[in-house]
């Protein structure tokens, strides 16, 4: 049986990768992947001019205030960066100042805020 020849395989077999030869030899080097944790760092340390306070200041300042009046995602967003265990500290005082048992303060907390929130 016959093969059928497609082409000029013999033209174009001087640009053919040589085994072990880069696919892009002449090409631009890739640039490392951006980072966002640290931009996103370096953007929330930036002082705003006009006010003198970090964006991370302003940001959290206007994300309180949205939980305060009652947006309940703005709530949740606050309390789930809770790092200095706030709600745990409010359900104790609540069982201290009430005599109650922590179940009982934790249940009375959770009329307030969202479920799966309070530890």
């Amino acid at each position: 049986m016959k093969t059928k020849k497609i082409g000029n395989a013999e033209a174009i077999k001087g640009y053919r990768f040589k085994p072990g030869q880069s696919g892009n030899p002449a090409g631009a080097r890739r640039t490392k992947p951006l980072d966002l944790p640290k931009s996103y760092q370096k953007e929330l340390a930036k002082i705003d001019p006009v006010s003198g306070r970090s964006n991370a200041e302003l940001i959290a300042e206007q994300i309180v205030a949205r939980a305060v009046s009652g947006d309940v995602q703005a709530l949740m967003l606050t309390l789930s960066n809770d790092h200095q265990d706030l709600v745990k500290k409010a359900v104790d005082k609540i069982a201290k100042e009430e005599g109650c048992s922590r179940r009982q303060a934790r249940l009375a907390l959770s009329l307030f805020i969202p479920q799966g929130l309070i530890p």
